[in-house]
């Protein structure tokens, strides 16, 4: 039997953004130079729990009990957050204590149930946390978990991801749905009627909760293709860094990664380079610094001998 290759979408974004990071974390499975605070992913990992309890033990079922049963989870899975991940209030992009983020969650929690009513987005299978294990081609395997799939009376299937970021749209990737949509459809033989992005800080405004995308045959079938791709390229070991700014810098190994560095620093001479064509003063480059460095003694600034 051959080897098989799984792939799941943070996987495929990684590769995406830089296959050498993919080979760092997915195929040499090291430990990053210093631990990754998960601070940012309390909230929606919290809001995430609790919603999958609200559908798959049908807690919606509890009536007028159901909002006062959500709450009380919050704090139960806040704290076990913190206790099974490393989350480090100290560090530098960490802009939250303990109590305010706990707080944001008893406050996200009764909006997201005011948007399910809304929407109605209960009805015959309605379900959070799904597994998708699927064959994609071959030995290459798709694996995927989508936070909701819904089934509705009228046969309508939704597909939901949700996302906590207090900025709407910035952390969504349509392609991420697309990928759920394809595994939905390897396993069930049809695409989900409806793709969308539920925006738990924003649920109590109808305008801005959702986002809807088509799930066209054309684009699932194009990322079809390049998953195919990135299966052979991973497995002929193509793992070059592609470093890039927007990605590198959330890279646990940027100051460890030669082509990182050699990256800024040409950024670094070719902005040098257009202020000295504008007649713009800049900092001396490291070389000139360390050179000026040299003439520097004990008794102040020296001058070159002729």
């Amino acid at each position: 039997m051959s080897k098989q290759f799984w792939l799941s979408y943070s996987g495929y974004k990684t590769y995406r953004e830089c296959p050498k990071k993919y080979r760092l974390t997915r195929v040499d499975k090291e430990d990053p130079p210093e631990p990754d605070s998960k601070h940012n992913a309390v909230v929606g990992s919290v809001v995430q729990r609790v919603y999958e309890d609200f559908y798959n033990n049908e807690l919606w079922r509890s009536g007028k009990d159901t909002s006062k049963k959500l709450m009380e989870l919050v704090p139960k899975y806040f704290y076990e957050f913190l206790d099974e991940e490393y989350v480090d209030f100290d560090d530098i992009k960490c802009r939250y204590n303990p109590l305010e983020l706990l707080e944001t969650c008893k406050e996200i929690v009764p909006k997201v149930l005011e948007g399910i009513k809304r929407e109605k987005l209960i009805g015959p299978y309605a379900k959070s946390e799904i597994v998708l294990k699927v064959q994609l081609q071959s030995s290459y395997f798709l694996y995927g978990i989508a936070d909701f799939i819904i089934r509705k009376k009228d046969g309508t299937v939704m597909l939901l991801d949700g996302k906590s970021s207090k900025h709407r749209e910035k952390y969504v990737d349509e392609d991420q749905l697309l990928f759920y949509a394809l595994a939905f459809q390897l396993k069930h033989n049809r695409l989900p009627d409806k793709l969308g992005f539920y925006y738990y800080r924003f649920a109590d405004d109808p305008e801005q909760a959702f986002d809807w995308i088509e799930p066209d045959p054309k684009r699932i079938a194009a990322l079809r293709q390049d998953l195919v791709e990135t299966f052979t390229k991973i497995q002929k070991k193509r793992f070059g860094a592609t470093p890039k700014s927007s990605h590198c810098q959330w890279c646990p190994w940027e100051v460890m990664c030669p082509e990182r560095q050699k990256e800024k620093a040409t950024r670094r001479e070719k902005r040098r380079w257009n202020h000295a064509q504008k007649g713009e003063e800049t900092l001396p480059s490291l070389s000139q610094s360390n050179e000026g460095s040299a003439m520097i003694g004990f008794g102040g600034v020296m001058e070159d001998d002729d």
